[in-house]
């Protein structure tokens, strides 16, 4: 199956289907996850934020879905190893990973054999030892810090690597450039 909207419409069957506020999943014969709709926040999973008006395939999950379920602003999805996936708004946790951060496609709820992926808090314009503490509580750990000349205030956080919003495995290194003043 291809991801444009009309590939394999011919011969694919649906098998279950669940409907949000302002998009809709359906599970293929195939085992495939399909969304369309608003997609505002992701919700379709296919990687953007775009539109989409007719079904097109979930990253990742063009087969070994066995179930799917929608709600207002996320979906998640059941895979035959048992694993739970799920993407959109993550405004409250509602994907599981451990992060408050909105996904484009699917990632793995921790605890449920999915390949979880931890994303980078932002640090910058904080105290260091604040940071710190930011970034052990995303599941990552502080990487190498350098000092910088910067017009911040000493000793604040004034860049870091990789940018915030960036999903990495629990326990990846973040680097930091703290200001040492002017």
């Amino acid at each position: 199956m291809g991801s444009s909207a009309g590939s394999g419409a011919a011969g694919a069957k649906a098998i279950g289907i669940s409907a949000g506020g302002e998009h809709t999943c359906a599970l293929t014969s195939a085992g495939g996850a399909k969304c369309w709709g608003y997609n505002r926040r992701g919700e379709v999973g296919d990687g953007t934020r775009t539109e989409r008006h007719t079904p097109v395939d979930v990253s990742g999950l063009s087969s070994g879905v066995t179930a799917i379920t929608v709600d207002d602003g996320h979906v998640c999805a059941l895979t035959s190893a048992g694993a739970v996936m799920c993407w959109g708004l993550n405004e409250g946790g509602e994907l599981g990973d451990g992060t408050t951060i909105h996904s484009l496609t699917p990632i793995g709820v921790a605890g449920f054999g999915g390949s979880v992926k931890y994303g980078v808090p932002r640090v910058v314009g904080k105290p260091l030892a604040r940071a710190r503490t930011t970034i052990v509580r995303a599941h990552c750990r502080v990487g190498r810090v350098t000092r910088v000349t910067s017009k911040k205030s000493k000793g604040n956080v004034v860049g870091q690597s990789p940018h915030p919003g960036t999903r990495l495995k629990k326990g990846s290194r973040v680097r930091l450039m703290v200001s040492r003043g002017p």
